[in-house]
């Protein structure tokens, strides 16, 4: 499989090099895809156009759309069982689906300030750990549908870097490693 950026799933048939099948439903480009390890027949994608899109890999339709972004989404992942998606984006929103009923996520946990970009179940299930753009590291527990770990990977220095740019001169060169030092 493969997505893009002009809105297309590519289903291969790789011991071949030959494109199977050509998945068209989002209205912008694509910026993740999951395989459902668990019933093998699904995948989840998504994408800038905010939407979460579940599809069925034999009939090549999209069997779902989960609409719980208001802005960018980056990541979607199912569960190892395949009951479950967590998804992250732009609008600095985890939202945990159920598959038994897509209609609104189960939770939604608002308590990142920042542009989630990644996320992904631990061996559980119980709990989904995600990153942001500016460095953090959170676990959510499912359960109690809150975040349990938080670590901030660059403390200060994504300030002190925004600092130094806005007062260099254009052709200054800014040496990032004495953020570190």
């Amino acid at each position: 499989m493969s997505v893009s950026h002009d809105a297309t799933i590519r289903i291969w048939d790789a011991p071949k090099y030959k494109c199977r099948a050509v998945l068209k439903g989002h209205e912008q480009g694509i910026w993740s895809v999951n395989y459902d390890g668990a019933k093998g027949t699904r995948i989840v994608t998504c994408s800038p156009d905010s939407l979460v899109k579940i599809w069925d890999i034999k009939s090549g339709k999209c069997t779902e759309t989960l609409k719980g972004h208001s802005h960018y989404c980056y990541k979607a992942v199912f569960d190892s069982d395949g009951a479950n998606i967590a998804s992250v984006g732009a609008d600095n929103v985890l939202n945990f689906w159920d598959l038994r009923n897509t209609k609104a996520p189960v939770f939604q946990n608002k308590q990142s300030n920042t542009c989630l970009m990644s996320c992904d179940f631990l061996q559980n299930d119980q709990q989904i750990l995600v990153t942001s753009m500016e460095g953090e590291i959170s676990i959510f527990s499912v359960k109690r549908q809150e975040r349990i770990f938080y670590h901030e990977t660059l403390p200060g220095i994504i300030e002190a870097e925004v600092a130094l740019r806005k007062n260099a001169k254009p052709d200054d060169d800014i040496d990032l490693n004495l953020l570190t030092k």
